[in-house]
């Protein structure tokens, strides 16, 4: 069974808006490195400084990587494998290598957001919050502003002494997942539609 128009038509949407991040300043420059340094004193941290590409310019990655990352989206990074998984899999020529591609990929989507991925705690209202958690309040309570509960988080989750940490957790995935984006397109492009 081949694809159905609206299939290959949101394998064709993620697959540009992977492009159009590849081919985005921070990226043709490889500027994908986030650093923070942490100065700590009594009574907490005195210095911070994160190393990582500016709001302003990564703006334009925050809102493509965020279509691909919320599931209720067209081009979902978790609906966009699904069409790839099944499409793939009926290939029985297919180089079983890109398969564990395609795996890989989704895996290190569904890493990439764990809180166990983290090696220090943020916490809220005495929860730990994840990366999942932060780039959603993020979206919702700062780019979006939807949200009142999640803009009063925003709110306090960038002051200090959890801003400069929340930040660096932010764009970290950000680039992340950008990079992941970039990296599955190109298996869009090379096995399936370059087929269509």
């Amino acid at each position: 069974m081949d694809l159905q128009n609206n299939e290959l038509e949101i394998l064709r949407i993620f697959s540009k808006k992977a492009k159009d991040i590849a081919n985005h300043a921070v990226f043709k420059e490889n500027r994908l490195q986030v650093s923070i340094n942490i100065k700590w004193e009594k009574g907490g941290p005195t210095y911070t400084r994160i190393t990582a590409p500016e709001y302003q310019e990564l703006l334009p990655i925050v809102t493509i990587v965020r279509q691909s990352y919320m599931e209720n989206e067209s081009i979902s990074f978790v609906r966009v494998y699904s069409i790839v998984y099944q499409h793939l899999a009926k290939k029985t020529e297919l180089d079983p290598r890109i398969m564990d591609c395609v795996k890989s990929a989704m895996s290190g989507f569904r890493d990439l957001l764990r809180r166990e991925r983290l090696q220090f705690s943020i916490r809220m209202d005495k929860k730990a919050l994840g990366p999942r958690e932060i780039v959603d309040i993020w979206f919702n309570g700062n780019m979006f502003h939807s949200d009142i509960e999640k803009l009063r988080k925003y709110e306090r989750l960038w002051t200090a002494p959890t801003g400069p940490l929340a930040d660096f957790v932010f764009r970290s995935t950000i680039l992340e997942l950008a990079n992941l984006m970039v990296y599955f397109g190109g298996i869009i492009d090379s096995h399936i539609l370059g087929d269509k």
